[in-house]
């Protein structure tokens, strides 16, 4: 039996930053005032037991970020707080793999910095491995979540910790796109990523990510083929 993602190919994938800030810290930014966030593109997204594949034009600097994420249910568009909670299906797990060097303009894509186009490859938004549905949850509902490599601890923190709340991302979202059934919201990522350690990920490892009450993400990374 093959582990799919909750959603096979998200019209949208939304990708929210800086929303710890621990993590904020540790790349010496500031933690924004309003939520910050970018789109990635559907087809980056694989299942929970899929590998991450490391893109030949960018394999140096690739890197983790475990997050909840959150699953539309219904269209909403320019919602205020509650709309937006009701539009939400259920929650995820999602890592949100990116090649830093293309993100930062350093390699690929005519060194221009693009968030976006890091985030974009095949394989790098594994989702799942189940769908938390949010019937009798509260929009401010803290989960713990870690991510760990080949079994070492990189990440430990609880979503209680995010600057801006599940329901309020949606409705800020929601003001500048229509989020629509299937659309995904990565929510952030807390301290821990490779790149503030230069610790970036390598073919043969084995990257878990879990939040309680959904389970885990177990993703090893491979060389393209």
């Amino acid at each position: 039996m093959t582990a799919l993602a909750p959603v096979a190919r998200p019209g949208k994938v939304c990708i929210v930053g800086l929303n710890y800030t621990d993590h904020a810290r540790e790349i010496g930014a500031e933690p924004p005032t309003s939520p910050r966030f970018s789109w990635a593109a559907g087809s980056s997204v694989v299942g929970p037991l899929d590998d991450i594949v490391l893109p030949p034009v960018a394999s140096e600097h690739v890197d983790y970020e475990g997050e909840l994420a959150v699953v539309i249910g219904s269209p909403v568009a320019a919602a205020d707080r509650a709309q937006a909670w009701r539009a939400v299906a259920g929650l995820t797990i999602a890592n949100d793999v990116s090649a830093r060097d293309v993100q930062r303009g350093n390699a690929g894509h005519g060194g221009v910095a693009n968030t976006s186009v890091a985030k974009s490859f095949d394989t790098f938004t594994p989702l799942g491995p189940a769908l938390l549905t949010v019937e009798d949850l509260d929009p401010r509902i803290a989960l713990h979540i870690t991510t760990t490599i080949d079994g070492e601890l990189r990440q430990s923190s609880t979503t209680a910790n995010m600057l801006f709340g599940i329901d309020e991302l949606v409705s800020r979202i929601s003001h500048y796109a229509t989020l629509e059934p299937g659309d995904v919201i990565l929510t952030g990522t807390p301290a821990g990523v490779g790149m503030t350690s230069g610790r970036f990920l390598r073919a043969g490892q084995l990257v878990q990510v879990e939040i309680e009450n959904i389970g885990r993400l177990s993703n090893r990374v491979v060389h393209a083929q």
